[in-house]
């Protein structure tokens, strides 16, 4: 090691334990103001289901998720309180649910997939007993929503005619393509 270096390593020593003290005592500062948290379980199962997949749930406490019946089909469900709703989309079979919000305006929306007739599975947005298709952008072949906000912008993925797996964000009308730069989105947080 060279003359000016051993210095300049001799002076930055005491500057840099200075600096991870400070970094250390405002770690503690936040740590301390941090609120405390507190979690609540709750444990779910459908009556009669051999499996039940809690899958969302929006800021009244109303769930979302999917179970398998004794005859090994699936279909989703929310559940509000004790009251169980199922959820069937009528345009195919192995229906889940994944996310639901609240819009004071609209109500409650929940998103999720059914599997059609070619094995595909299509999304769908519910809402007032009523059936949307959600089936992601032009050129997809298979799609499914994950989480709707209280705006109702959806978020999900979609496999296009290539087989290669793309997340999407969906407001109102317009679909838009997210593709992180390392992996294919499956979740988003919105």
């Amino acid at each position: 090691m060279n003359k000016e270096r051993k210095q300049f390593m001799k002076t930055c020593k005491p500057v840099l334990r200075a600096l991870a003290v400070v970094l250390a005592f405002a770690c503690i500062a936040i740590a301390a103001d941090a609120p405390k948290l507190t979690f609540k379980f709750t444990t779910t199962n459908v009556p009669g289901a051999l499996q039940t997949f809690p899958a969302g749930v929006n800021n009244k406490g109303v769930t979302v998720g999917q179970y398998e019946d004794k005859r090994g089909n699936f279909h989703g469900y929310v559940l509000k309180g004790k009251k169980l709703t199922k959820l069937d989309d009528p345009n195919g079979t192995h229906t889940g649910a994944n996310g639901i919000n609240y819009n004071k305006k609209y109500g409650e929306m929940v998103v999720g997939y059914y599997r059609n007739t070619s094995g595909n599975d299509v999304g769908f947005l519910y809402r007032n007993g009523t059936y949307t298709d959600v089936p992601g952008p032009a050129g997809a072949t298979a799609s499914g929503p994950q989480d709707i906000n209280d705006m109702g912008w959806i978020v999900g993925w979609y496999f296009d005619s290539s087989n290669i797996q793309h997340g999407f964000l969906l407001q109102g009308n317009t679909y838009t393509t997210l593709d992180p730069p390392t992996s294919t989105i499956e979740h988003c947080i919105i």
